[in-house]
């Protein structure tokens, strides 16, 4: 989803998001996995076709477009630098689960008592149904094998195209494809980094804008590159060489004071090194997330 804070950060240095039409012309490059989690938190927690019902909500959503492209994250495996990070989010949407079922459970010992005895906190009682609804919703998720099966449902429709990545995160293929399709739909932060001039987000809503990576290095005053590293030591979802107690402030006014990560661990001060720990291989590993916003484009 890229570094805490990135749309944030962008319009705190004057940066504006556009508005724009999009026909149904257009052709559409889609972030499968990010699409799946919006349309799945509206599905009732009781649906029995779980999997339909997020493939129904995307062909409502995109079906009258005549050419879209989804492409879905694959497997994150232990060499992968966000295995860690998934694992960390798996284990607290159990959590979210378990909490979930409690609250539910309490809810339904205090319903019948609640509106025979205390009628007039029958509506705090609803909202506190309601809360519990939303909150499953969100624990619930949408799983790896979850986003398979959509996909396989959606390959159905004659104007879609699906795409599986195999093993790690699409956004290098999606990055590299990005110049063939009129708009990339998605919210993902991590995409504007690799250079997308045409990235829609809130798409669909009346928040639908248009974000450029252009217009970004112009507003932050700085190059690809340096917005790349930027992202990779303030700390995004892949890589390694999140720099502990960087965020994308301090990122930002260090880089622009000595250009490149490279320079700043070797001229900084000691006041403001101090405030910092480095992590192990540093340069390797930040060459290594700067590669994944380099991939080479797809004829």
């Amino acid at each position: 989803m890229g570094p805490i804070g990135f749309y944030k950060w962008i319009k705190e240095q004057g940066y504006l998001p556009k508005q724009v039409y999009v026909s149904t012309k257009h052709k559409l490059l889609v972030d499968a996995k990010l699409a799946m989690y919006k349309c799945a938190y509206s599905i009732p927690i009781d649906s029995e076709n779980y999997h339909q019902d997020i493939a129904d909500a995307l062909v409502a959503r995109f079906g009258h477009f005549s050419n879209v492209t989804f492409v879905n994250d694959g497997k994150v495996d232990k060499q992968h630098p966000k295995h860690e990070t998934d694992c960390k989010r798996s284990e607290k949407r159990l959590e979210q689960r378990t909490e979930v079922e409690h609250a539910s459970k309490r809810l339904k010992v205090t319903d019948s008592e609640y509106y025979s005895l205390h009628p007039e906190i029958a509506e705090q009682l609803d909202e506190a149904i309601l809360k519990v609804d939303r909150q499953a919703r969100a624990a619930r998720g949408v799983s790896y094998n979850d986003a398979i099966k959509v996909m396989q449902l959606l390959e159905a429709y004659p104007n879609f195209t699906c795409i599986q990545q195999e093993i790690g995160e699409a956004d290098a293929l999606i990055i590299s494809m990005a110049h063939n399709y009129d708009f990339v739909v998605s919210e993902d932060g991590d995409l504007l980094c690799g250079g997308i001039t045409n990235l829609l987000r809130e798409f669909g809503s009346p928040k639908q804008c248009l974000y450029n990576a252009k217009d970004i290095l112009y507003a932050t005053k700085l190059s690809l590159s340096q917005l790349q590293q930027i992202a990779c030591i303030a700390g995004n979802d892949y890589t390694k060489s999140k720099i502990a107690g960087m965020g994308l402030v301090r990122a930002y006014t260090l880089i622009r004071k000595y250009e490149t990560c490279e320079h700043m661990i070797e001229k900084w001060t000691k006041k403001e090194s101090k405030k910092f720990t480095l992590p192990k291989d540093l340069l390797l590993e930040l060459e290594k997330g700067c590669a994944l916003y380099n991939p080479v484009k797809a004829k």
